[in-house]
């Protein structure tokens, strides 16, 4: 029986470089999986190769506490944390794991142990013999969703043979073991979206977690399997369009696990050898937080401190930034804001989408990304993509600084032009495939309410073919379409791909036929039509080209040589477009309100005829202050 006083850390752990000390926790075996959790606590050493298991996992509400016995004495911990040594817990042997709510003081008074342990984190995970990765107990029939993943890994080399039909008979999927139900509405199918929503896939720590792991391990409930099985099945399943078909993921699944697998890649050394992955640029700290910018963190410090065991050990910049959690946020994004300027001498960072409500209350300069605030969904121009600007040529900063309270950026650069005219905003929308069908009505509201969605991006690409004169000739429309895709050349565009094009291509002949302001509903059954002639049709591979780079940008015009312009979404007319000596491509600025002759970023663009240095003039150069 459990001892009535709490447990208490007799040590404390301070991560130094001498002694690499950490704790594990060895679960006590019990064949009664209902009985009370018993543990002790252990200390170690990484320098002498213990053998552990990591566990990777959602804490879940801190408010609600389950009590183990650890050393004699109760410990509570999350319900979260809880069933994963439940689940882990053998009948008959001890078994040795390491879960940072138990081995790392979480109280405040151990802030200096927790700074310490968090700057091991890489070194406790890639040191683990293997990571095991918790979801949580089985629920929504988590059980059918897995094994419709181990059956599409099971049987990658038929399906890839079978090619991308744009229907998968019942006999094809008879032979897969994946016809699954022959109603109208297939059930089984919908159990994969739940499984996907688990917070564990959102969460920013897990990123690390598995990609520096030497092996993981999915469990959810009493299921497991291979995290390259889960990876492995998910990524045939959508480029056979299996999982497309059957309306099984949202899009966004796709937002979260894909760069997430990336990272696992370049760690292993292999991103590159990837023809999916390759194009990914994971090659600094600013890339890092660009891809997982949209991952969730209880701790807004953790948007950073969480992505710096993922940096190679010659990233000068990460090595600079040591976890500390007596900072506050705005002391932490402005000092990573200023490394990354002055210690880079580029302007990378500014190319950071901001969004044009943010969601948090920080007291940041414009030139300071909000890193907390994940609802930005717009690709960034400069740091995912290996695709290169250079709208300053070659030009470097030589001098990027910073005034003593942190809050003006000065620069040298130039005004170039600005901004006379705009278009609306491109929303990303989702795809027809947005959620599981569970009733006819259900799939006639969500179809109705998806139409809309489409037909109002139509609407807006109606625009913007409008305001660039795109049906003047042929050079009009390819200086529209190399705009709207920010250059980006195909191969290089991670995102790219069929599904979504179908969804947000430029209007066909149907929809441009019609005006759509005298005739909505007339408008609407346009592009549904058009939208099947495309689907049956597929159009040109060179049309997946589009997409990602203009979703939450708008066109616009510039004043004096009315350049065609990708814009922030909330860029207005009269905002300036400069060129910053270092920049790799322009930015938009607007009159500060609180400071004469200052600027506030808005954000970068991409200007057709500006990208290659055609407009740099290093001989006119004047200070631009940045607020």
């Amino acid at each position: 029986m459990a001892n009535s006083l709490p447990f208490s850390y007799s040590t404390v752990l301070l991560g130094d470089g001498r002694n690499r000390n950490i704790r594990i926790v060895e679960i006590l075996p019990d064949s009664n999986p209902r009985s009370l959790v018993q543990s002790r606590l252990h200390t170690v050493s990484l320098q002498d190769n213990p053998s552990y298991e990591a566990i990777s996992y959602f804490w879940g509400p801190r408010y609600l506490a389950c009590s183990i016995v650890c050393n004699g004495a109760n410990l509570n911990i999350t319900p979260s944390l809880h069933g994963a040594l439940q689940r882990l817990r053998l009948a008959a042997h001890s078994r040795w794991v390491w879960a940072d709510a138990i081995c790392i003081d979480q109280s405040p008074e151990a802030i200096q142990e927790r700074i310490g342990q968090v700057g091991m984190m890489r070194d406790i995970y890639e040191s683990a013999r293997q990571v095991l990765i918790w979801l949580g107990d089985a629920e929504n029939n988590s059980h059918q969703a897995l094994y419709i993943i181990r059956q599409l890994a099971r049987h990658r080399q038929t399906i890839e043979a079978l090619g991308r039909p744009s229907f998968w008979s019942s006999g094809q999927l008879d032979s897969l073991g994946l016809n699954l139900h022959r109603g109208a509405i297939q059930a089984e199918w919908t159990t994969l979206q739940p499984f996907f929503e688990r917070p564990w896939f959102k969460r920013i720590w897990t990123v690390q977690e598995v990609a520096v792991s030497r092996h993981a391990v999915v469990l959810c409930g009493a299921d497991e399997i291979p995290w390259a099985d889960l990876v492995s099945g998910l990524e045939i399943g959508i480029s056979s369009r299996i999982l497309i078909s059957k309306r099984a993921l949202n899009p966004d699944t796709l937002d979260f696990f894909d760069p997430a697998h990336a990272a696992y890649l370049s760690h292993q050394k292999v991103l590159q050898q990837s023809p999916k992955y390759s194009g990914y640029n994971l090659d600094s700290l600013l890339s890092y937080l660009l891809w997982f910018r949209q991952r969730d963190a209880t701790n807004p410090l953790d948007k950073v401190f969480a992505l710096l065991g993922l940096i190679n050990n010659h990233d000068t910049i990460a090595a600079a930034i040591v976890p500390d959690y007596t900072m506050t946020t705005e002391a932490l994004y402005t000092a990573l804001a200023r490394q990354l300027l002055q210690g880079t001498h580029s302007l990378d960072i500014l190319s950071t989408p901001q969004s044009p409500s943010p969601q948090s209350s920080l007291n940041l300069p414009s030139w300071v990304p909000d890193w907390s605030d994940s609802s930005v969904r717009t690709m960034s121009l400069i740091g995912q993509s290996r695709f290169q600007y250079s709208a300053t040529g070659s030009s470097r900063s030589s001098t990027i600084q910073v005034s003593p309270d942190g809050r003006v950026l000065l620069l040298k650069g130039h005004i170039v032009d600005t901004i006379s005219t705009i278009a609306p905003v491109l929303e990303k929308s989702d795809a027809f495939y947005t959620s599981p069908l569970t009733s006819w009505r259900d799939a006639t509201r969500q179809f109705s309410t998806t139409l809309d969605k489409i037909s109002q991006n139509q609407q807006v690409l109606l625009e913007w073919q409008a305001l660039a004169g795109a049906g003047s000739g042929v050079a009009a429309a390819e200086v529209l379409e190399t705009t709207i895709r920010g250059g980006v050349p195909q191969h290089l565009n991670m995102k790219a791909s069929y599904e979504d094009w179908r969804n947000n291509s430029l209007p066909g002949n149907l929809p441009k036929a019609i005006d759509s302001t005298r005739h909505p509903r007339l408008f609407k059954g346009a592009v549904f039509l058009q939208t099947l002639q495309d689907a049956w049709s597929e159009r040109s591979e060179r049309e997946q080209e589009y997409k990602t780079m203009a979703y939450g940008r708008r066109l616009g015009k510039t004043t004096r040589a009315g350049f065609l312009a990708l814009l922030p979404g909330h860029a207005r007319v009269g905002d300036f477009i400069i060129l910053c000596e270092g920049g790799k491509t322009p930015l938009v600025l607007r009159s500060a309100r609180n400071m004469y002759g200052a600027f506030e970023l808005i954000g970068d663009c991409f200007v057709h005829g500006m990208m290659r240095g055609e407009l740099f003039r290093p001989g006119e150069l004047g200070v631009i202050k940045v607020v």
